[in-house]
């Protein structure tokens, strides 16, 4: 049976990068998950470990995808749609983000603290702000 899963489903994940494979251009992997009661797999792109509210706007959610090739994507989804993306480069270990708010910026709603371990020693760095 095929199950689709909504943008904000959570999942608790088995196994991680079980088959590397690919779909039309986009090589990646399978990830083994249970969504509620049923056991499947979901291409690993679209899976992600971290999010947060906007701090502005409580329906705005921000997901962080981690991608092939040092390659991270911020989504902004708001009832269930996907309203923006942006894309950017890690520079070492990610760790995880969190909205910032505006810190006093005008006509700025969130702005987003992504942070990285140092030296892969697993000591946050800092924050990269976008």
């Amino acid at each position: 049976m095929i199950t689709v899963l909504k943008m904000e489903d959570k999942v608790s994940m088995i196994r991680s990068r079980i088959k590397r494979d690919t779909i039309g251009k986009d090589i990646g992997y399978w990830s083994k998950v249970v969504h509620k009661k049923d056991t499947g797999y979901v291409w690993n792109s679209y899976i992600s470990k971290y999010y947060f509210q906007s701090y502005k706007e409580k329906n705005l959610l921000f997901v962080i995808r981690e991608t092939e090739r040092y390659q991270n994507q911020i989504i902004a989804i708001k009832n269930s749609q996907v309203i923006d993306t942006f894309s950017f480069r890690s520079i070492s270990n990610f760790m995880g983000a969190h909205s910032m708010g505006s810190m006093g910026l005008s006509n700025v709603q969130d702005i987003i603290g992504v942070c990285y371990s140092g030296e892969s020693c697993g000591v946050p760095s800092g924050d990269v702000l976008i």
